[in-house]
């Protein structure tokens, strides 16, 4: 009985090891948190392209109106 139980043991502690070794791999909160601020200035970096984009296309809009109204 006592040699079950060691084995018992054994078995659990390899299982903490492994599960220990793939914790060490995991992102930490400080990971997640710089990787949220990334991407948080690459949103706000696509927004003002958007609006740069958005008024590019009006002036190029404009442009065309009086090229075809003959101005």
């Amino acid at each position: 009985a006592l040699l079950l139980v060691v084995v018992w043991i054994v078995g659990i502690e390899r299982r903490v090891t492994v599960m220990e070794g793939k914790l060490n791999h995991l992102p930490t909160h400080g990971d997640l948190q710089r990787l949220n601020n990334g991407l948080a200035a690459v949103a706000s970096d696509v927004a003002a392209l958007r609006e740069q984009s958005e008024g590019t296309a009006r002036n190029v809009a404009m442009i065309h109106q009086h090229l075809l109204a003959g101005d």
